[in-house]
């Protein structure tokens, strides 16, 4: 049986950032993410008797032996839970580059975990679906529902899982997405950033920190508090950035022109243009502001030397299967 699932990366506002589990994927603290419209994943899987081996396949580019062999690992599971011993065929592409810090692996696995259950003969709930993803990519959980989510760590495999938060009308959220010059993929991927972030000296008071930051800011998105949301999401970014660098080894994920846009924000913000920014692993930045600041935020981010491109997005649906 051949399935089309689509699905789109999200940016933590509250990250997560090392882990209690690396088997299981299991968070040190719970985190609340945006999921973003204009990116996306689609991900067509077939299962089939005749295929001798499995197959993957990235449209428009290519998979590391790596990245491959971690995609079978999670055929493998979604085999064991249909009780079947069947290989399949997955060709995947995505709107955007992978492994530079765009979460291209929260989109794709989530978009492989709802294809490969469905092709496999699985109905599986979106919190059953959420905890598969999971495996597969930490964040990819939070992939799963749409709008603004929140991933709670639980305890064990079935409880840490995401769901959407429940918003008001009138909250007004964008995110421009900053894409930078950049040389090739990262040199350290997520999954070896959150290995080392236990060797921080500051990491056991940044997971409490994580946790104080939780609170508030759901807080502020149920009061529809702009700037307490903005620093909240401000702090986040900084936290997880002094983790890395402050790991042996210490990594840098910002280029150049990640310090110029954070740069341009505090100025813009003086001039009473209320955006924050925020970055994942990588050295892409995303600002998010109001929709009435968005097209000056733009013009102003696009003439930054070393800035590629802006893109605007709204908050994004879930997964969902294509016809």
């Amino acid at each position: 049986m051949k399935v089309k699932a689509k699905a789109h990366p999200n940016i933590a506002m509250v990250k997560y950032w090392g882990k209690a589990d690396d088997e299981l994927r299991l968070p040190m603290n719970s985190s609340i993410s945006i999921t973003l419209d204009k990116l996306w994943t689609v991900t067509e899987v077939e299962f089939d008797k005749r295929f001798k081996e499995d197959k993957v396949v990235l449209s428009g580019g290519d998979f590391s032996k790596k990245e491959r062999l971690r995609v079978v690992r999670h055929l493998d599971r979604i085999r064991g839970m249909a009780g079947v011993d069947i290989k399949a065929r997955v060709v995947t592409r995505n709107n955007f580059k992978k492994a530079s810090g765009m979460a291209s692996s929260a989109s794709g696995f989530a978009a492989l975990s709802l294809a490969g259950s469905k092709a496999v003969g699985l109905n599986l709930s979106e919190k059953e679906l959420s905890v598969l993803a999971r495996l597969g990519s930490g964040s990819a959980c939070r992939s799963i529902p749409g709008g603004i989510v929140i991933w709670h760590k639980g305890s064990d495999n079935k409880s840490s899982y995401a769901e959407s938060i429940k918003i008001g009308k009138s909250l007004d959220i964008r995110v421009l997405l900053i894409e930078v010059d950049q040389d090739g993929e990262k040199e350290v991927g997520s999954t070896r950033g959150m290995d080392l972030a236990k060797t921080s000296p500051y990491f056991t008071q940044a997971i409490k920190r994580a946790e104080r930051n939780l609170g508030k800011i759901k807080l502020a998105i149920r009061l529809n508090k702009w700037e307490k949301i903005g620093e909240v999401v401000e702090t986040e970014c900084f936290r997880l950035h002094v983790l890395a660098m402050t790991s042996k080894p210490a990594i840098l994920y910002w280029e150049p022109a990640s310090l110029r846009i954070m740069n341009k924000v505090f100025e813009l913000r003086e001039k009473g243009i209320m955006a924050y920014f925020t970055a994942d692993a990588g050295p892409h930045i995303h600002v998010i502001c109001k929709r009435k600041d968005e097209k000056q935020l733009m013009s102003e981010l696009k003439k930054l030397v070393g800035v590629k491109q802006v893109i605007s997005c709204g908050v994004g649906e879930r997964a969902r299967l294509l016809s």
